[in-house]
């Protein structure tokens, strides 16, 4: 018993479970153990620590400045907006040049108001202020701000908000300017500009008119900017119906609002005016209209309403970024806008004479909408087709065509289209599938991984979960040189649980843990790797020649030198008996490609296993030290260096070769 009680205790410490110790009714000894299911807490605090996280992400990377600061004023935490609003390029940088958050006011009264309202209300909605930059600057700024306290009710911290008025003030500085430009450009323009307002009451008013009022209506801007009758006595009384049945019906649906309608100012002539607008919708019911109207008496006298009809679409075409054209019976273009021109490589200064719809479409399509173009004709309906297109450069790019038949008395004699430049989309299609294959290619390749950890994890679990069950055995007997070698190789096992979580750890953080890139010599690389594993080399005597050809990597520097740490600790264990062992580390050209290589005259490999070296946890000889982590970790690095690995044996006793590739490799002429 004496030597079997020193090992219970030992063995319930290591698990982590309090014992307390009772004698039974026959006085011996038992040892009593509570286990207590920390499943809950545990899920707790890995959702809190996903919590924070998250709000650690959202605090620094968000758009608005936010700040924190102690109750005594110190700036204790700020995110890159904050840092860059006051002029400084990181969070770091102002904190540690802030002694206190008043600084940052331009009227120290004003921080003195802000701690007012947080300690009355414990929150201050936002406020407009004059803050000091580094550079001494003063700018507005709205802040918000609330303080933060434990449970208790004691004060951590205060958090704040700010958000930078400087290009608002300026945006309003800039639009009365603005205002003050478009008076005077006003008085300039024939016609009346207006704002015409219906108010929540049902009456209406004109708050903004120019002075052209007077010559459409007769009447100043003052005497109608609270009264519409003004104007509402000069309209031709036959035409007033249909003129407040035009505004009430766009009101209603909130629709341009045009009209043509008579005025008579008295002892004047009738005159006809043409209105247009745009109505908006207030928060407090009312609807605003801005327009113009103007005096179109001569227009309607010359009767030349058609022309002012192709004028408006030409203007409308003009502003479409869309392909517009129209073209007569035989396929020749009669208009094309000014957009429609740019994609093809013309100007607007270009004529469109001699110019046929087939000169923009690739010869390959030509056939095709040619076809297409008499079908609409013969009047099939109108379809958005995919065709390539050619520019005047001769560039091809695809673009959807929708079109139909333009006909006048019932007969078609041309027609009118829309082209949209689709290169975008396809590029983005492409894009969308490159993502997905880069997805797929992720998750096949996460696939081997869990079942390679899966995999290298089963057997040193099962050694753990077995020997357990002969501890309890052998602690039930009470023999203490069993249960001495039953937890040997339950630590065992557990050393090798460790060392291949310590082996994905790495595997993990190549990528993530990123170096700068750097470029140096490929033998201060290899020396260097050298110099981790000397002791290796020493141990089985081996020699090692490296090139000295001027060979230069770029790349994270750390992570090149794990490539050959690795690749050469491979090589020299793996030499078997050979009497002269020896590894050679150089370069070969392959046309346009330097080819690394390392090279030992070692034990080799079957050449049928070469393709399954590179898997995670895959070892040559299952009873060598390691875990089998090391080639893939050197595949990974060469991967992301934008280069590729391979191996070379032709069989057994006949050596390897490690050959490889890093982008940016340069050979020194």
């Amino acid at each position: 018993m004496g030597s079997v009680k020193p090992k219970l205790k030992k063995l319930k410490k290591s698990a982590g479970v309090p014992p307390s110790r009772t004698k039974g009714a026959a006085g011996q000894e038992r040892t009593v153990t509570i286990i207590r299911d920390v499943t809950k807490r545990k899920r707790a605090e890995e959702k809190l620590r996903e919590s924070e996280a998250e709000y650690r992400s959202l605090f620094e990377d968000s758009l608005l400045a936010i700040s924190q600061a102690s109750p005594d004023g110190r700036l204790i935490r700020a995110n890159k907006t904050y840092a860059r609003m006051y002029g400084y390029e990181s969070p770091e940088q102002i904190i540690a040049a802030s002694n206190n958050v008043r600084q940052h006011y331009a009227h120290p009264k004003d921080r003195k108001e802000v701690l007012r309202i947080l300690d009355e209300k414990g929150f201050m909605e936002p406020r407009e202020f004059q803050l000091i930059r580094r550079d001494g600057t003063q700018f507005s700024a709205l802040v918000s701000a609330r303080a933060v306290k434990d449970p208790n009710g004691k004060l951590l911290y205060y958090q704040a908000t700010h958000v930078d008025l400087t290009e608002q003030k300026q945006a309003e500085a800039a639009l009365r300017e603005r205002d003050i430009q478009f008076k005077k450009l006003f008085s300039w323009v024939p016609g009346m500009i207006y704002q015409f307002t219906k108010k929540p009451d049902g009456t209406f008013c004109v708050p903004f008119t120019t002075d052209a009022i007077e010559g459409i209506f007769g009447c100043t801007p003052q005497e109608v900017r609270e009264n519409f009758s003004p104007i509402a006595r000069v309209i031709w009384p036959e035409d007033l119906d249909k003129v407040l049945g035009s505004i009430e019906s766009s009101a209603k649906h909130l629709t341009t609002w045009t009209c043509e309608y008579r005025v008579q100012i008295p002892g004047q002539s009738i005159k006809w005016v043409f209105g247009n607008s745009t109505p908006e919708k207030s928060a407090d019911g009312s609807i605003t209209w801005y327009g113009f109207n103007n005096d179109i008496t001569e227009r309607k006298q010359a009767d030349d309403a058609l022309r002012e009809s192709e004028e408006r679409f030409r203007q409308l075409s003009g502003l479409l970024p869309q392909i517009i054209f129209e073209t007569d019976i035989q396929g020749n273009l009669t208009f094309a806008n000014q957009h429609g021109l740019k994609s093809f490589g013309y100007s607007p200064e270009d004529s469109l004479s001699g110019l046929n719809i087939l000169t923009f479409v690739a010869p390959e399509d030509r056939d095709i909408i040619g076809k297409r173009v008499q079908e609409i004709m013969r009047g099939s309906e109108s379809a958005a087709d995919e065709f390539q297109m050619i520019r005047k450069d001769g560039v091809v790019f695809p673009a959807l065509i929708h079109a139909t038949a333009i006909h006048k008395d019932g007969v078609s004699i041309g027609v009118r289209g829309i082209g949209i430049d689709i290169t975008k989309l396809k590029r983005a299609e492409e894009d969308l599938l490159k993502m997905a294959k880069g997805v797929q290619e992720k998750d096949e390749e996460l696939t081997r991984f869990t079942t390679a950890v899966l995999h290298d994890l089963r057997s040193p679990l099962i050694t753990i979960q077995t020997f357990l069950g002969f501890l309890e055995r052998d602690v039930r007997s009470q023999d203490g040189e069993r249960i001495e070698k039953d937890l040997g190789f339950i630590r065992n096992a557990a050393d090798r649980i460790g060392r291949l979580f310590d082996e994905i750890q790495r595997l993990s953080q190549v990528g993530v843990i990123i170096h700068p890139s750097q470029e140096a010599p490929l033998q201060e690389i290899v020396h260097e790797a050298l110099d981790l594993v000397a002791g290796r080399i020493a141990e089985r005597g081996v020699r090692v020649d490296v090139t000295e050809e001027p060979v230069f990597l770029w790349g994270d520097r750390m992570r090149l030198v794990e490539v050959f740490q690795n690749l050469v600790d491979n090589a020299a264990k793996f030499m078997g008996d050979e009497p002269a062992p020896r590894i050679e580390i150089g370069s070969e050209q392959a046309g346009d490609e330097t080819v690394l290589y390392v090279r030992d005259n070692g034990i080799g490999i079957d050449p049928q296993a070469l393709p399954t070296m590179f898997a995670l946890f895959k070892k040559r000889d299952p009873e060598t030290e390691g875990t089998g982590a090391g080639l893939a970790l050197v595949r990974r690095i060469v991967e992301l260096h934008g280069g590729r690995v391979w191996m070379e044996s032709e069989g057994p006793g006949k050596g390897t070769t490690f050959r490889f590739t890093l982008a940016q490799t340069r050979r020194h002429p």
